[in-house]
């Protein structure tokens, strides 16, 4: 049994699989868990093999690592820029978060021009053209907006849950706040959807994330080649693995 990771800013995602093809990659369930000392209580059996991919601190990452030792001898952990096979116009490849780049590792084998959307605590934007990183945009997510307004002492906010709000003007500071942000991010990958595909067609826009289903759904209505993909991580994490084995 292999055991494979996804530690980001807001969840630890957790699968596990008999093998790294597709076929079981396809049917293993992805488990979500706000804290990573949860994950001990989800796993009980010895692995063959533990494969991580985390953009939490060197601390963090190495005190999970100590921890899952006793579980599996074998610990992989993902590293961008590796392979190096994959071209990116980065030019200081290991700065990027692994989870980019092992969503785009994903994707490097088609020959298409490709749009990665992943909305999480942050919302990144990547464009892949024949296998190759043409770059990318990072702007706060969720998350991030929502405690900007915290932050002021004077807008004391509930936590949001856009997915499902219908549009228009808020009649509280909450809903308005809800509303606003909505528009905010729709707005956003409208704009970079439009811009990028008008410079040359884009043959698939790819969603991933926490917000990835939902915002997909909103965009298949507009664009007929969307779609969410919830494993992007962890196919890149097997792709890497079977990569440098």
């Amino acid at each position: 049994m292999i055991l494979m990771i996804d530690w980001g800013n807001s969840y630890i995602k957790f699968l596990e699989t008999d093998s790294l093809d597709s076929q079981n990659l396809d049917r293993a369930k992805v488990k979500r868990l706000e804290q990573s000392l949860e994950l001990f209580k989800f796993i009980s059996n010895q692995y063959e093999l533990v494969l991580l991919a985390s953009v939490r601190s060197d601390e963090e990452t190495n005190v999970l690592v100590e921890s899952l030792k006793s579980y599996c001898s074998s610990i992989i952990i993902a590293k961008s820029g590796l392979p190096e096979t994959f071209n990116s116009v980065y030019q200081n490849t290991q700065q990027m978060g692994v989870d980019r780049w092992l969503s785009m590792l994903a994707l490097s084998s088609s020959d298409t021009r490709q749009l990665v959307v992943s909305c999480g605590t942050a919302i990144t934007i990547d464009l892949l053209d024949c296998g190759r990183h043409i770059g990318g945009q990072i702007v706060p997510g969720l998350q991030l907006l929502t405690n900007s307004f915290n932050k002021t002492g004077k807008v004391n906010l509930t936590p949001l849950e856009i997915y499902g709000i219908q549009k228009g003007l808020g009649d509280s500071t909450q809903d308005c706040v809800e509303k606003g942000i909505y528009q905010l991010i729709e707005a956003y990958i409208s704009s970079i959807i439009k811009m990028l595909d008008d410079e040359k067609p884009i043959s698939a826009i790819i969603f991933t994330g926490g917000g990835g289903q939902f915002w997909q759904g909103q965009f298949a209505m507009l664009k007929e080649n969307t779609q969410y993909r919830e494993k992007l991580v962890f196919e890149g994490l097997a792709d890497y693995y079977l990569n440098i084995k």
